[in-house]
């Protein structure tokens, strides 16, 4: 009789087996350079804006995670342990982009608006 043997590797080897990803961040960081090129995009470009959609994260930030989350857990499921590693790697990745960048964009933005307008340079 021949033993089989099953040799385990780590999701970072083989990739999340719900949807083949081969990177922890690659699905959020996709979505969120797609995010900051929309109005670049040439058909999302011309009915979204991304200011105003930045605005409206601002104003809904738990919608917007909760959002975020429900694609995130839907595209890898959560049967697999290895795909919930995936997936929480997603959240913790969305977090930091609804909860600490794009506050932290607007609050440069809103400065720099300030400063010009105090030089008296058009906004």
């Amino acid at each position: 009789m021949s033993s089989a043997t099953t040799t385990t590797q780590s999701p970072y080897e083989t990739g999340c087996p719900g949807c083949g990803s081969q990177f922890l961040f690659k699905e959020p960081l996709t979505d969120w350079s797609t995010f900051f090129k929309m109005n670049k995009l040439p058909v999302i470009g011309k009915f979204v804006n991304q200011e105003r959609t930045s605005e409206w994260i601002s104003k809904n930030k738990v919608l917007t995670m909760l959002i975020t989350e429900i694609f995130n857990f839907g595209v890898h499921g959560i049967s697999n342990p290895a795909s919930v590693v995936f997936a929480l790697g997603g959240t913790a990745f969305n977090a930091i982009m609804i909860f600490a960048l794009l506050p932290f964009r607007q609050f440069r933005k809103r400065r720099r608006e300030l400063r010009n307008a105090l030089k008296g340079a058009p906004a």
